[in-house]
C-alpha cells in the first residue's frame, strides 16, 4: 500500500540520511544477489528483487533529494507503507541516539537542558511520522 507522508522540515535530514543508509545496506543485498547469481549459487528471482528494491528507494530518495537543500522545506513523499515506516523508523532510532548523548553531554556539563529539549521535540515529530506509516497497517486489523 502506497503512502503519503508530510516530511516537516526540521526533519527532512534526518529522514533523507536513513533513506541513504537503507539505501547503502539495500545496494550491499544487491551486489550479493548478483555475485550469488553470477556464480551460479542464487535465482534470478533474487537478483530481480534486490534490483526493484534498490529502485524504490532511488525513487523515493529522488522525492527529498540526495543532499538536503539549503533551506529545508516541507517535503510530501509518496512510497509503499513498509518503506516509509523504516526510513522513519530509522530516523527516530537516530534521533533517540542523538538525545540520549544530549543527556549524556549535560551530566558532563558540556552542553544545555535547551540542547536536550530541542533533541527531544525532534524525536517527538518523527514518532508522529512513524505513527502515521503504522497506523494505516493498523487500521485494517480486527482490535
Amino acid at each position: 500500500m502506497r503512502l503519503l507522508l508530510t516530511v516537516p522540515a526540521a526533519q527532512q535530514e534526518n529522514v533523507t540520511r536513513s533513506l541513504l543508509e537503507l539505501h547503502a545496506a539495500t545496494a550491499v543485498a544487491s551486489a550479493a544477489a548478483t555475485r550469488a547469481y553470477l556464480g551460479g549459487d542464487g535465482p534470478a528471482a533474487a537478483l530481480l528483487e534486490a534490483r526493484d528494491a534498490l529502485n524504490e528507494l532511488d525513487e523515493l530518495v529522488d522525492q527529498l533529494g540526495w543532499t538536503p537543500p539549503p533551506r529545508a522545506v516541507i517535503t510530501e513523499i509518496s512510497a509503499e507503507r513498509e518503506l516509509l515506516s523504516a526510513a522513519v523508523g530509522g530516523a527516530l532510532s537516530a534521533a533517540l541516539e542523538r538525545a540520549a548523548r544530549a543527556c549524556t553531554r549535560y551530566e558532563c556539563g558540556v552542553c544545555d537542558v535547551d540542547e536536550i529539549a530541542a533533541r527531544v521535540r525532534g524525536a517527538g515529530e518523527l514518532v508522529e511520522l512513524f505513527a502515521q506509516t503504522e497506523l494505516v497497517e493498523r487500521r485494517g486489523q480486527a482490535p
